[in-house]
């Protein structure tokens, strides 16, 4: 285990607390973040956390077992969860019971709908029909259990549970998913998994290969599917074979271009469903090219503009607390997701080397050089904004603008405008702001192959 930044503890658990209520409470200061997260049940959410900062090799602690934590302030009755950064910081995960369905409800539905996913494909590969009447006879689940291989509360009794709690909206999309899925890959053969040991042995090795290049990355941004179709000539040791994340990229590619092992992402289907390759072909990804910078003059953010009609807003997410700066695209034609400093920098790296980084310290400059960060945003206006001296002016003059979370926002957009400004190739500049779209959506260089099944 070991010490993170804040961006790379926000990271690791962003997946898990959008299944959640969350919100930051009490006073947030440089010391403390805490982060109220409200569930049906604050045990498994608990739970749910650890794992992820775990995965992530995040040191964690229970709040009521970390002295240098209890001598400043009280925990709550039933132990949170304290992470130290790199930097002194500690974030706290505060665990609160909500009562009725909630948003906390979100893990184990999508858990049932994916899994469900998985059974409607094996069952239409089977009988050759997905409707409910077909799947929900257990006479025909146990005809296609060798076929599926997913969680044992869902599987368990002739998967009474999802029999009895999927929903109309839901049995409509996985009869059309499973259609498409079985007319998509055809034989008889295939095994769809969720959540099972073939996967774990998939993200294992992605996991391992992200150790040994010390690389701090969201699973889901390398490959986020939901399920996986696998044939029976897959064999998931080859992927201990693999030193690199180019090369382990280039292990999926193979067997997914093979029809061997395909990661699907779902979206439920209301229409007619597709499936659409996403990273197959690096060479095809050359659709959004950088346009334009903008830098307004009374706000804490900053965009890049594309030629697709696509932006993304960088700014801070994190309220009056000084950490969560990120960028988040915006466009309705886009695939919407979010990039933190932490992957915009391995991406910079990738494609510059190791000299040009975004600084990952602007909490500490607002706190002891707040006269550099105002001379970077007065040159910034001026250079990206395009504002007069007056026009400036004006804007660094205004108290309730310039507070200390616009310096940390607006200065960070400013280093990573000037990274950007400085890249003299402007095919390399094109494919390094691609590359922050993409990796939003996880569909970026570093990112390996899937489906996507909507």
């Amino acid at each position: 285990m070991a010490l993170a930044t804040e961006d790379e503890i926000i990271l690791a658990v962003n997946s898990v607390l959008q299944d959640y209520e969350a919100e930051v409470i009490g006073n947030p200061s440089s010391k403390l973040t805490r982060i109220r997260v409200i569930s049906r049940d604050r045990v498994q959410a608990k739970t749910n956390i650890e794992d992820a900062l775990s995965k992530e090799n995040i040191t964690w602690v229970n709040a009521r077992s970390y002295p240098k934590y209890q001598t400043k302030w009280p925990p709550s009755s039933f132990s949170g969860t304290v992470v130290e950064s790199s930097r002194g910081s500690l974030t706290e995960f505060v665990y609160k019971n909500k009562g009725g369905g909630g948003s906390g409800a979100g893990a184990e539905i999508t858990k049932l709908t994916e899994s469900a996913q998985c059974v409607f494909a094996a069952v239409r590969q089977v009988t050759g029909k997905s409707d409910s009447g077909t799947v929900f006879d257990p006479t025909n689940i146990k005809k296609a259990a060798k076929y599926f291989d997913i969680p044992n509360d869902v599987a368990r009794d002739d998967c009474k549970k999802m029999r009895s709690e999927l929903t109309e909206d839901w049995i409509t999309s996985c009869d059309k998913g499973a259609e498409e899925l079985v007319s998509k890959f055809p034989g008889n053969t295939y095994t769809f998994h969720r959540g099972s040991s073939t996967v774990e042995r998939i993200e294992g090795a992605f996991k391992r290969v992200k150790k040994l290049e010390k690389v701090r990355m969201d699973i889901n941004k390398w490959s986020p599917p939901d399920i996986y179709v696998i044939s029976p000539a897959f064999d998931p040791e080859c992927l201990g074979e693999e030193e690199s994340m180019r090369g382990l990229n280039q292990c999926m590619q193979e067997r997914i271009q093979k029809n061997v092992a395909m990661g699907v992402s779902l979206k439920k289907i209301t229409a007619n469903a597709t499936l659409s390759k996403v990273n197959f072909d690096k060479k095809q990804l050359n659709e959004h090219k950088f346009s334009r910078f903008e830098f307004g003059n009374k706000s804490l953010d900053g965009y890049i503009h594309y030629t697709s009609g696509v932006k993304i807003q960088f700014r801070t997410f994190g309220g009056q607390n000084l950490t969560g700066w990120q960028g988040e695209v915006k466009g309705a034609s886009a695939n919407q997701g979010k990039i933190s400093l932490g992957p915009m920098n391995l991406l910079i790296k990738n494609h510059l080397g190791g000299n040009k980084q975004i600084p990952t310290g602007a909490a500490r400059m607002v706190k002891n050089d707040q006269d550099t960060m105002l001379a970077d945003i007065e040159r910034g206006f001026k250079e990206y904004g395009k504002y007069s001296q007056a026009q400036t002016d004006a804007a660094l003059s205004d108290d309730k603008l310039v507070t200390d979370p616009f310096l940390y926002s607006k200065w960070q957009v400013v280093k990573l405008f000037d990274v950007i400004s400085g890249i003299t190739d402007n095919d390399a500049r094109d494919q390094l702001c691609e590359d922050f779209l993409l990796y939003a959506g996880s569909q970026s260089s570093i990112s390996a192959p899937y489906y996507k099944l909507q």
